[in-house]
Formats: structure tokens, sequence, C-alpha cells
């Protein structure tokens, strides 16, 4: 399964990716639900979690603003 970040539009090379969904993983598992932290944390407005044809994806933007917390979405 794929695990892709999109930032601004721009897919993250994968080794990037990779690293950035393990920092999202281990941030989450301590502050739950708090999306906003984590895009903060990382230099982002927001980051929103969706579900694609190829995996997991998480859409993260520099000027987006957050949406409230929910399940992840079907990005296809």
């Amino acid at each position: 399964m794929a695990l892709e970040v999109i930032v601004d539009g721009v897919p993250m090379p994968e080794a990037d990716a990779r690293a950035f969904w393990q920092r999202f993983s281990a941030y989450m598992d301590e502050h739950k639900g708090d999306l906003a932290g984590f895009a903060i944390s990382e230099g982002f407005a927001s980051v929103v979690p969706e579900t694609g044809r190829s995996g997991a994806r998480l859409r993260v933007s520099r000027t987006a603003p957050q949406p409230a917390y929910a399940n992840a979405k079907d990005g296809k």
C-alpha cells in the first residue's frame, strides 16, 4: 500500500513521504485528532488524511485552513 503526501498539489518524494507518515502516526498516537497541531509542528497550515486508489494519502497545505477533524475522505 502506498503512503502518499501531497504538499500544495505536489507529491512528496517517496522516502520523505514515508518519514512524514511516521511522524504523523507518532504524533496522532500521542495527540488524538489534533491534525492542526501536527500541521503546525511541521510548518504547515493544514493536513487532511484521505484514502485513494493506491493507498493512504495526506493532503498538506501551507495556506489552506485546517478543516475540523473527520474520518478520512476518499480522495480518489
